[in-house]
């Protein structure tokens, strides 16, 4: 893995939530450091990847999820020559705060952050998180008018599946 990472930049978010979902059968690699004015919710379905916060290396696999602060450094790359599946959700700290803060959770996001923000779902419960990103991607590629609503509490029911 290429350890150069000295130039880096600012990738501006335009919506207040997005999510995203690719899979590659050739790794293609984000090797330059950047960061956006958003969080990042990563989830990598199968393969593996290395990926770089701040200033740590982290090798992921599988039914791992990866949060990314507001403003936090990162890129990832290929591991070896594998491809893999992910989903991306980007959004903004107010999208979901009112959810967490009414389920008594206000410094979720916070106390996972300060855990290093990787975390690897057991594998009975990897299902259930991948079952519910496909539905907030459908949501959210067919523009329903039920999207806001129901991305910020599957979002929120995310979060909560991690906290187990």
């Amino acid at each position: 893995m290429a350890e150069n990472k000295k130039r880096s930049f600012y990738e501006p978010m335009q919506r207040a939530y997005k999510i995203s979902h690719d899979i590659r059968s050739v790794p293609p690699s984000m090797p330059i450091c950047h960061y956006h004015n958003n969080y990042e919710l990563y989830y990598l379905v199968r393969g593996k990847r290395y990926y770089f916060i701040k200033d740590k290396t982290y090798l992921i696999d599988g039914g791992s999820f990866v949060l990314l602060g507001e403003f936090d450094i990162h890129s990832t790359e290929a591991y070896e020559a594998e491809g893999y599946e992910r989903y991306l959700i980007s959004f903004d700290g107010d999208y979901i705060a009112p959810l967490l803060f009414e389920i008594g959770q206000g410094d979720l996001l916070n106390r996972m952050l300060e855990c290093g923000g990787i975390i690897k779902m057991p594998q009975e419960m990897q299902k259930t998180a991948e079952a519910l990103l496909l539905n907030m991607l459908k949501d959210y590629t067919n523009g329903k008018d039920t999207s806001v609503a129901f991305s910020k509490s599957a979002l929120t029911t995310l979060f909560m599946l991690m906290r187990s």
